[in-house]
């Protein structure tokens, strides 16, 4: 359940060891190994929280399994002895819900099946001799890393990595919508549900057709939880609130629990996720954060070293490395006796925060992914154009996206692509850990919500009337927004974003939105100073040479860390790091 690592007999120059050792401390247990056909060799380990068999094997046939698989309305082992009964009687693999791997071994064949959406992490070498859901085992056995500058570039300026490059040449990402052959091992495609097919009359029948989706895929999770328990976030925002009606209108409330982070200063955030659940009497878990600020260097660089452990060495924003929530410790302590962590994640797709009439996917891309997240004085012209058209071009390989984009293209994007290259690469740092799924982008779910995105409107009402019908109640609790959920996005709101983000240019919109909401700060330019951990992992990333200015990226209050942590993962493998 928690990770796996498959090693081809004809790899070379592979330090298996080293890389079984990575995986042993992420998910703190110790590997069953097993001789598979074609000379590979399969290590399986367990999550560090749930003891649950993983596997399946008799006579004829084995299963395999990571992530958090299950058969709707099935509690994870009947899940897993359903399909493996399947898998003997010789039938067609079932469809399979969650965010999983799972390996099949029938007659001397080898397949593999994964969630359709690609968010379960699956990466492999060039080669595809070494196959694994972790890609510090992969780097730590390889004899050499090249890094990758265009992608360290689009992961630095994005905070993300869209498709299957990574920042290493030598590793890449699967992707089940452009899967690599890995080796003869066979990938058992399993077709998505169509989106547009259903045509919703108007707004009201759209909004039941997402009640049905979301009250199935609750039922189809009850089990599990019913098991094992279930633990989610709680903020002000929509997509917490929105899970949080979902599990009381499924589960029963004694097998819940909500969290939240307990900072120096208290945000708006924790008052709002506490009152929410004073509100709905549930149990609410929250942990002292130590401020960075009054840490030594030290306890920073041992905070960076467990984050990156847990992060698997993947650089994104809203995970900053620095920060202890961010360690398989802190997300031990807060689950308590909760084995199933539950993400609003995917939440978005439910509301209008885009506010696009039909706007061309390059500027789509360089207003969304690009310039929002680094600004327009890091780097020259000519160098956020190559980043949007590497993006621009990754994004056209995977969907069929017309130039000219509706809300229906634009919700496809951040659905398909931008979760897989960031936000969802979360679930697999939890599984190793407990079971862990994202609900909202369960693929029937998402499904619904995209044949729906017309009738979103030009604000962020709808997710809102969602949850209104499920739970009216939680309308009137305190947000993270400067209006009430209750009384809706205020008009003026949306007119300012609508005539910003269509009637003006890239660049004076940009000047207008970072003057109105300045994303410059100089709290990691203070770190830098202070811990010497910090601008060592500053001059790291400065030494690559990039064409950027990285003593201004930090100052970007949403990518600035991502300098720190970048420069932290390339110190790591320092001694195996090649340049072209």
């Amino acid at each position: 359940m928690g990770a796996f690592l498959l090693v081809s007999k004809n790899s070379t120059d592979f330090n298996e060891g080293k890389a079984i050792d990575v995986i042993k401390q992420q998910c703190m247990a110790e590997p069953s190994e097993f001789d598979l056909p074609d000379g590979w060799r399969l290590f399986l380990f367990r999550k560090a929280l749930v003891d649950a068999g993983n596997f399946r094997i008799s006579d004829k046939a084995s299963l395999f399994a990571t992530g958090t698989p299950y058969i709707h309305g099935k509690s994870y082992a009947d899940s897993l002895d359903y399909v493996f009964r399947k898998l003997c009687d010789n039938n067609e693999i079932p469809a399979i819900s969650g965010q999983y791997f799972m390996l099949f071994q029938n007659e001397g064949r080898l397949l593999f099946k994964t969630d359709a959406s690609g968010i379960y992490s699956i990466y492999h070498t060039a080669d595809a001799t070494i196959i694994s859901s972790s890609f510090m085992a992969i780097a730590e056995g390889l004899g050499k890393l090249s890094p990758d500058r265009d992608t360290l570039l689009e992961n630095l300026l994005t905070g993300s990595i869209t498709g299957s490059d990574t920042v290493f040449k030598e590793i890449k990402r699967f992707e089940p919508q452009l899967p690599a052959d890995l080796a003869g091992i066979r990938f058992a495609t399993e077709a998505a549900p169509e989106q547009n097919t259903v045509q919703y009359k108007n707004r009201k029948e759209s909004q039941n057709a997402q009640i049905e989706a979301l009250d199935n895929c609750f039922a189809g999770m009850a089990a599990i939880v019913n098991e094992y328990g279930a633990d989610a976030g709680i903020t002000g925002g929509f997509d917490s609130r929105l899970i949080l009606a979902m599990a009381l209108r499924k589960f029963d409330a004694e097998k819940l629990q909500f969290h939240s982070h307990k900072r120096k200063n208290i945000d708006r955030d924790f008052i709002a996720g506490e009152e929410l659940c004073k509100l709905k009497n549930l149990n609410f878990v929250n942990l002292q954060l130590n401020d960075t600020c009054e840490e030594d260097n030290s306890a920073v660089e041992n905070i960076l070293s467990r984050s990156m452990l847990f992060c698997d060495g993947q650089v994104r924003t809203n995970c900053f490395w620095h920060e202890e929530f961010n360690t398989a410790g802190y997300r031990i302590n807060i689950l308590h006796d909760k084995k199933l962590g539950l993400s609003g994640i995917g939440g978005e797709q439910y509301r209008n925060m885009e506010k696009y009439f039909y706007p061309g996917l390059d500027r789509f891309i360089r207003l969304e992914l690009v310039i929002r997240h680094c600004g327009q004085n890091i780097a020259g012209s000519k160098t956020i154009d190559g980043v949007v058209a590497r993006i621009s071009d990754k994004i056209k390989k995977r969907l069929n996206v017309k130039q000219q984009m509706d809300m229906t293209a634009i919700k496809q994007c951040m659905n398909h692509i931008y979760i897989p290259a960031n936000r969802g690469l979360r679930g697999s740092y939890e599984n190793r850990l407990s079971f862990f799924l994202y609900p909202f982008a369960d693929r029937e779910v998402s499904a619904a919500a995209i044949n729906a995105a017309k009738f979103l409107g030009w604000s962020m009402d709808y997710e809102a009337e969602l949850i209104k019908y499920v739970a009216p109640e939680l309308m009137d609790a305190p947000a993270s927004y400067s209006f009430r959920l209750g009384d809706g996005e205020p008009l003026g709101r949306i007119v300012s974003a609508t005539v910003l983000n269509n009637f003006i240019p890239c660049r004076l919109s940009n000047r207008i939105k970072e003057f109105v909401f300045p994303q410059d700060i100089s709290l990691w330019e203070t770190f830098m100073c202070r811990f010497e951990v910090f601008s060592k992992s500053f001059l790291t990333v400065k030494r690559l040479g990039l064409p950027v200015k990285p003593e201004n990226l930090i100052k970007r209050k949403g990518v600035g860390p991502l300098v720190f942590a970048m420069g932290f993962l390339l110190d790591r493998f320092k001694e195996k790091l090649v340049t072209d």
